[in-house]
């Protein structure tokens, strides 16, 4: 299982999209998102876990700069697998 890294910024070669980094992953596979807003709306199929810079630290925890994922219309999320997904430090706003 690889973890795969996704920077906006795109250093040291990191995807600058986290739907990059989906279509790339292999079943099983750690995506983790480095801080900062990302506009996108994500069609997931296959087992992963993507993790955002807060990563163990709950909603009510002393958290640091966040990972959001910010969208505006439709779903943020779509998953087409009954394979487990999970998401872990990471914030969701809807810019409606």
């Amino acid at each position: 299982m690889a973890v795969l890294i996704v920077d906006r910024s795109d250093t040291d070669g990191a995807y600058t999209t986290i739907q990059a980094a989906i279509n790339a992953a292999q079943a099983g596979d750690t995506i983790s998102v480095v801080a900062g807003t990302y506009n996108e709306a994500l069609i997931i199929d296959k087992a992963l876990t993507i993790q955002g810079a807060n990563v163990g630290i709950s909603g009510t925890g002393a958290r640091g700069a966040e990972t959001t994922l910010d969208w505006s219309a439709g779903n943020i999320v779509t998953v087409n697998t009954t394979a487990p997904v999970s998401f872990n430090g990471l914030r969701f706003v809807a810019d409606k």
